[in-house]
């Protein structure tokens, strides 16, 4: 059960406000963030990845794009050095979208990628970094290291939840600039627009397009 972050009388913090320490408890890695760039063939495969263990919690996180997937379908499955061993089918259509949430350029349809640029993206280091034994691959065995490239790492001083190019301030300025915020957490994924299971909905992805 998602509860909002609780009271704090000692400090005057109210049930609902975030605090530092609500901050840094809930990104306790403090991971820096990477830019790369991918086509958008390998954009789909580290997609395909994110819901290729969908019931085991391994559960990709996105911004700035939405995606439908098809849990029945193929799992991706990656060698060390980040080709593809098993291509996978469980994607189905992805768009970029505004601000809004409005789609605004179709990336995959019907589990075809469409032609077009490049994608740039930001990620956790930790995901872009590749260790000695899987040199293609990253954290969770994402890709990243195989297939991203223009790599420029934003992790500059600071420390802790001031580290500029970490999580913990990333969060911090988006809530400050965005407070309060007030959009509620879906449970049921029947709600879900950012990733959406079609054997839970229907497919919404490309629909205003």
């Amino acid at each position: 059960m998602r509860v909002p972050p609780l009271a704090n009388p000692i400090s005057g913090k109210l049930e609902g406000q975030v605090s530092e320490l609500d901050i840094e408890n809930s990104l306790r890695f403090n991971n820096t963030l990477s830019l790369l760039t991918v086509n958008r063939a390998n954009l789909k495969n580290i997609l395909e990845h994110g819901v290729a263990n969908i019931g085991d919690g391994q559960t990709i996180q996105v911004g700035g794009l939405r995606f439908s997937f098809d849990p029945s379908g193929t799992a991706i499955v990656f060698a060390g050095d980040g080709s593809v061993t098993t291509p996978g089918t469980r994607i189905r259509n992805v768009a970029l979208i505004d601000d809004a949430g409005n789609p605004i350029e179709a990336i995959v349809q019907n589990g075809v990628v469409v032609p077009g640029a490049d994608i740039r993206l930001v990620t956790l280091n930790f995901l872009a970094n590749a260790p000695s034994q899987t040199p293609g691959l990253g954290g969770d065995r994402y890709p990243f290291p195989s297939v991203g490239f223009d790599r420029v790492d934003l992790a500059g001083e600071g420390m802790a939840i001031s580290l500029v190019g970490g999580e913990q301030k990333a969060l911090a300025d988006f809530l400050a600039a965005n407070s309060p915020f007030t959009q509620p957490d879906p449970v049921n994924p029947a709600d879900r627009n950012r990733i959406q299971d079609i054997s839970q909905r229907a497919d919404t992805v490309l629909t205003g397009l």
